[in-house]
């Protein structure tokens, strides 16, 4: 019984490092082509969509149940809250446009 809670915790260790990993590599790939090249991120079939990613990991890293995300050795995990933040702000800055304010707005979270 022990052995197998172990191993799941190891197992749900490498899936958390993982996800953290993916999740940061998704914000560094969308951070470089939205500061250089907006349109295609403003499109009518992809604003939406955008603006509800967005606001959905900014509520989860900002929202009332952050206080969720503590970690006791974050960097075992590699997880950087505050990094993550800053370049999640950063792609709304760098999709500053009406269209795409009207977007964000209008997502329900």
């Amino acid at each position: 019984m022990r052995t197998s809670r172990l191993r799941q915790l190891a197992t749900d260790e490498r899936q958390c490092r993982s996800y953290l990993t993916l999740a940061s590599e998704t914000l560094d790939m969308m951070l470089y082509p939205t500061k250089h090249v907006q349109g295609p991120f403003l499109r009518p079939e992809l604003i939406d969509r955008i603006a509800a990613m967005l606001n959905f990991n900014l509520q989860q890293l900002c929202g009332q149940k952050c206080r969720n995300l503590k970690v006791k050795n974050p960097e075992k995990y590699g997880f950087e809250p505050k990094s993550l933040l800053d370049r999640l702000t950063q792609i709304y800055v760098n999709l500053d446009s009406e269209e795409f304010a009207q977007a964000v707005a209008g997502d329900q979270v």
